[in-house]
């Protein structure tokens, strides 16, 4: 809780405002760049490149070297999530580009501590609270942990959203019919198909849920997915309404462990989908076979190759 309070500092909605419009501008370029490329495979030309140049520009990072970084944070989550069955290949890659990661942040660190700039880099390490100053130790961990988490989860959305919206043409209508339906389509778009799919967590004390007893010290692995999906919670659980009413889903978690970049991510989805809405006048999927990322954890798409028509 020390580091999520002190972290929590750097992502205050003052702060997201002001990214607004260079978050906008960043979307508008890359629809630009493929405009006039029909089909196009928008988790390469879009869905990845947006946020990773967004928590790229936020912490400072140059974006020229993005397929290095790109790279040491698909090694880095292939191993934490469970996206392979060969563990000690992907343990070895994901302990390289970990090292890697962290001792360019350390360059980029040291350099911020002599000239400090307008980035979130520079404000935490200037983050204070009486002397409860990050560590070192932390600081290098809090930036490879934004850098991974910044990227892949949106990436994920947006992915998972758009093929979702692309596969109920009824719900992408009303987003065409009513663009200010957005940000509740964005909790459902969340619950339908959650970028990520479990974590895993450990009993704090004996609890006991419908007859299990979970005792003190167990790990536990908590389904984000299939909670999303309880028939219990959610009427018609298996189908997109975008106005759905109430959806208390659990894609960003819940309570002390609530996702901290779930501002950020929801901002980074409403200008996705909006510049690609008010773009596009059609969206149709120009490929069958999709592929996954193999993976226990998260929940995306390798490729989405989509045909699109854009407003006169």
């Amino acid at each position: 809780m020390r580091l999520r309070t002190l972290v929590n500092k750097a992502f205050t909605s003052r702060s997201l405002d002001e990214l607004s419009p260079r978050i906008q501008g960043i979307a508008d370029q890359l629809i630009d760049d493929f405009t006039n490329h029909s089909p196009v495979n928008l988790i390469e030309k879009f869905a990845y490149p947006f946020p990773a140049t967004v928590i790229c520009e936020m912490l400072g990072i140059p974006t020229s070297e993005q397929s290095q970084f790109r790279k040491w944070a698909n090694d880095i989550v292939s191993f934490s999530a469970g996206s392979t069955t060969v563990l000690e290949k992907a343990a070895k890659n994901a302990q390289s580009s970990q090292m890697d990661l962290i001792e360019y942040c350390k360059q980029i660190i040291n350099e911020r501590r002599k000239f400090p700039k307008d980035d979130l880099i520079s404000r935490l390490i200037l983050l204070e609270e009486g002397t409860n100053q990050l560590t070192e130790l932390e600081l290098y961990a809090m930036c490879v942990q934004l850098f991974v988490a910044g990227q892949e989860t949106t990436t994920n959305l947006i992915g998972n959203g758009l093929l979702a919206l692309l596969e109920t043409p009824k719900e992408l209508q009303k987003l065409n019919n009513d663009i200010g339906l957005l940000e509740h389509s964005i909790e459902e778009l969340l619950r339908y198909d959650s970028p990520v799919q479990r974590t895993v967590r450990v009993a704090i004390d004996d609890i006991q849920i419908r007859g299990e007893l979970i005792r003190k010290g167990q790990s536990v692995i908590l389904m984000f997915g299939s909670a999303n999906r309880d028939p219990e919670q959610f009427k018609n659980p298996d189908s997109l309404i975008l106005d759905r009413k109430p959806n208390h889903h659990l894609a960003f978690g819940r309570g002390p462990h609530f996702c901290i970049g779930a501002p950020l991510a929801r901002l980074e989805a409403k200008i996705a989908f909006e510049s690609l809405i008010r773009k596009f006048s059609k969206f149709e999927l120009a490929e069958s076979d999709l592929k996954w990322v193999p993976s226990m954890a998260m929940r995306g798409l390798i490729s989405l190759k989509v045909e699109f028509l854009s407003r006169k």
